[in-house]
């Protein structure tokens, strides 16, 4: 027997859980002990999303308990310019009244109190079978769900990248 079949053979998962992990109605539970997080924290399975499956899009937190979902593309590579919020609380999806001005994916969102930003993306027109990379940024107010085209633009275009806002 050669060394490779004992030295790198892939070693066996334990079905055991650890003892920080519990199984419970198909959820796992995972117990922290930190100082910050004297809590129990799950993963739980969700509803499948009732406007169809989507690929592509961006999506932030915008408050404990909900996610605003943005553009990207349909099992038929479509691009979408609708939105949506998602309350992981109690699993409601609600579509924006307005959707995004143009159609995106691959954008990037992030939030805070007041707006969600999306930003860069590729629209859907294509050079080449290439579709165009975006340097544009658009503005949602949180309060009455309307859009803003932010006139000024990143230097670069940009697409499937990640970005973080500072100082809410």
């Amino acid at each position: 027997m050669s060394c490779m079949s004992c030295c790198f053979r892939p070693k066996r998962r334990s079905k055991q859980r650890t003892q920080n992990q519990e199984q419970h109605n198909n959820d796992i539970i995972i117990k922290t002990n930190s100082a910050e997080k004297q809590h129990t924290q799950a993963w739980r399975n969700q509803k499948p999303l009732i406007f169809g499956g989507r690929h592509g899009h961006g999506s932030a937190k915008i408050d404990e308990h909900r996610i605003i979902i943005v553009g990207g593309m349909d099992e038929d590579d479509n691009m979408l310019s609708s939105c949506f919020i998602c309350d992981v609380r109690t699993q409601q999806l609600t579509p924006l009244q307005h959707d995004l001005p143009i159609a995106l994916a691959e954008c990037c969102v992030v939030a805070n109190n007041e707006f969600a930003y999306v930003i860069g993306g590729r629209d859907g027109r294509a050079i080449r079978n290439y579709r165009i990379c975006l340097n544009m940024m658009f503005r949602l107010c949180l309060k009455t769900f309307k859009w803003t085209n932010m006139l000024a633009r990143m230097g670069n275009a940009r697409y499937a990248f990640a970005a973080a806002l500072k100082d809410n």
